[in-house]
């Protein structure tokens, strides 16, 4: 038995799938696949006695499942996360809600690599985190994750072309472009963004939302297939604001990245494909647009 997600349900199922090739009506199993594991295959279609789905089947981009985790506080122990299962597809844009201290931060910082679950399992494109050393997990958030922060988070007196090129100097060097390339390709997401003609300013020469372009392109500069975003217009004015989730919805329909965002702003979180509702440290409701 192995638990299958059909695009567009809200929970797993169940069911027995054999091995082997691939016929018109089964999903078919051939490998990478063990009993418990959850996959997302095509649109799902339900017969009245028997489950059937197309083709094709890939393994979830992110799957956590039953992740807890607890900090201590002085002598009191504060759980962030309680038994906190999701599931979230390649190319999904995902906003996480909720009140303040409800857990979104603290599951966000988990898919980002950037905090480690107390319990539970948490695998990455098939791969158990937990597995994967301190080396692995900082190549991972280099240039498989791209983090955007209410506060931005730039460095104070470095131009926009450096910031945005910072992240390609950590880039393992066998791998890493020539100086020249690097800053071609910092100055061409620039452009994308719509600061081409900044690129030269440091941070207190420009305005909010102009470091948050600066932050986007950072993010975005070693082409990472998930971009998390906390409360990433928290910080702007209503103009500025939706300046920049025009360059989130572009993104994500013209790259297909896996999109997440945090936010308490219901606007913001009505703009994603599906909204995850957090309080103390679980998740209390799912809502699909």
């Amino acid at each position: 038995m192995v638990r299958l997600l059909p695009l567009g349900a809200t929970a797993p199922v169940s069911v027995t799938v054999r091995l082997g090739r691939s016929n018109d009506t089964d999903v078919v199993v051939s490998q990478g696949i063990k009993a418990g594991d959850i996959v997302v295959v095509g649109d799902g279609q339900v017969d009245a006695g028997e489950r059937r789905w197309p083709l094709w089947w890939r393994p979830p981009l992110i799957a956590l499942s039953h992740v807890s985790k607890v900090y201590r506080m002085g002598s009191v122990d504060v759980q962030a996360l309680g038994d906190v299962s999701l599931t979230i597809p390649s190319g999904e844009w995902l906003a996480i809600t909720g009140s303040s201290g409800g857990g979104k931060s603290t599951l966000m910082n988990v898919i980002g690599c950037l905090d480690t679950p107390d319990s539970g399992s948490y695998r990455l494109n098939g791969q158990e985190v937990a597995d994967l050393s301190e080396n692995a997990l900082a190549d991972i958030r280099n240039r498989e994750i791209g983090f955007v922060y209410q506060t931005f988070n730039l460095l104070a007196r470095m131009p926009a072309l450096k910031q945005v090129m910072l992240p390609m100097q950590y880039v393992r060097s066998e791998a890493r472009l020539p100086l020249a390339e690097r800053r071609d390709r910092a100055a061409s997401v620039l452009q994308a963004v719509g600061l081409g003609d900044r690129l030269n300013h440091d941070p207190s020469e420009l305005s909010g939302g102009q470091r948050q372009r600066v932050a986007i392109a950072r993010a975005l500069i070693n082409e990472p297939r998930i971009i998390l975003a906390d409360e990433p217009t928290g910080n702007l004015d209503t103009r500025a604001g939706e300046e920049i989730l025009e360059i989130f919805s572009r993104l994500h329909r013209e790259s297909g990245v896996t999109l997440i965002m945090v936010t308490h702003e219901e606007p913001v979180a009505d703009m994603a494909q599906r909204i995850v509702r957090m309080r103390d440290g679980r998740i209390v409701e799912e809502l699909r647009r």
